[in-house]
């Protein structure tokens, strides 16, 4: 177990209600034993730009609720309304996206969001060594023309068929099938 020493309350609120940690009580420091996953890579970017609303947003996708992303992210911008970025964004992991030939609209539009949640986010391309086509866990097409794109922020990935919460690079790339070896590349805009 390795001891932590003191955090800010609302980061400390945040470990305890992610269940990656605990108060010792003698010393009143946060006990945690990171699990591997998103709790730890969350933690990772917490700590390394602490700044309220961005751990509220990171947290809330972590979570996978996209809803109480953008809703602390209004609040905190004062707005009412849902900027297109970010209505698109929600739309992003719409169940409809996840069709051959949608791929690069989906990239872009959840890189320019992470954007403006704080993040350091870069475009993927995910290809293959034979074939013309990549498929999601066997079970669906992913595309016919060998390539599909993504986007790699803060150690996952992200797709419409990951989800809000996205994935870990291994575990993303372990879910893509296809008759050749499966590539990640770091790419500029799709």
């Amino acid at each position: 177990m390795m001891l932590l020493p003191r955090l800010t309350l609302g980061l400390l609120h945040l470990m305890l209600a992610l269940g990656v940690g605990q108060i010792a009580p003698n010393s009143g420091r946060m006990q945690s034993d990171f699990p591997l996953g998103t709790p730890r890579l969350l933690v990772g970017q917490v700590l390394a730009h602490p700044d309220t609303l961005k751990m509220q947003i990171f947290a809330a996708l972590a979570k996978g609720d996209v809803e109480a992303a953008v809703a602390a992210y209004m609040a905190n911008k004062g707005l009412t309304d849902a900027p297109r970025w970010l209505q698109a964004f929600q739309a992003a992991f719409n169940v409809a996206n996840r069709q051959m030939g949608r791929c690069s609209q989906v990239a872009r539009d959840i890189h320019a969001a992470l954007t403006r949640f704080g993040g350091s986010p870069e475009y993927v391309r995910v290809s293959s060594t034979e074939g013309e086509y990549l498929s999601w866990s066997s079970k669906q097409i992913m595309s016919d023309n060998n390539v599909h794109f993504a986007v790699r922020c803060g150690g996952r990935i992200y797709d419409a068929f990951t989800g809000v919460s996205g994935m870990l690079e291994q575990e993303y790339m372990a879910s893509i099938h296809a008759l050749g070896r499966v590539s990640l590349v770091v790419t500029g805009e799709p």
